[in-house]
């Protein structure tokens, strides 16, 4: 079975390949690796599908910057991400007492995500502010990444709630 840990060194990338669907895909070249779909009232559900398995993340409240992780049809989450108002980083909260820490520079243009030792496991980069493309790459191998592959698709979902939470109308 394939696990991230499989693309140490390749180029994955985030693309929208339709412009008026919130539909994010996660490709290696021509291959789609997996997705993320925006979906709700409010956009506060994201369903995903990595490797086969699909998972989705939901904000409960627009008040509660915690999102909760559930394998589809399932009740209850098994993990979140929590992060504080007006701070450049968040936590993503694990099973067994791992945590994952999500940082995010001026302008959300590049965005990490590292383990509890600080070490930088995925990179995420955008070029162009208006650009539809994000560039990904797996930076060290990891027993989390294998076991939790919808983790590369947080820092990147998260992004998106901040860039749209921030725009002026």
């Amino acid at each position: 079975m394939k696990s991230l840990n499989d693309f140490i060194g390749e180029q994955l990338f985030f693309i929208k390949p339709k412009l008026l669907k919130n539909y994010y895909e996660l490709k290696l070249g021509d291959e789609t690796i997996g997705y993320v779909e925006v979906k709700g009232f409010f956009k506060n559900k994201a369903y995903v599908k990595i490797f086969d398995k699909e998972f989705i993340f939901i904000q409960a409240s627009f008040w509660r910057s915690i999102l909760e992780i559930k394998e589809l049809g399932k009740e209850i989450s098994f993990a979140s991400y929590n992060s504080k108002l007006f701070k450049d980083y968040g936590f993503i909260d694990l099973p067994m007492g791992e945590s994952l820490k999500v940082s995010y520079s001026f302008f959300n243009s590049n965005y990490d995500l590292r383990n509890s030792l600080g070490e930088i496991l995925i990179q995420y980069s955008n070029k162009f502010p208006f650009k539809t493309r994000t560039d990904v790459s797996i930076e060290k191998k990891s027993q989390i990444l294998e076991k939790y592959p919808w983790v590369i698709f947080i820092p990147f979902f998260v992004k998106l709630e901040r860039s749209k939470n921030s725009r002026v109308i």
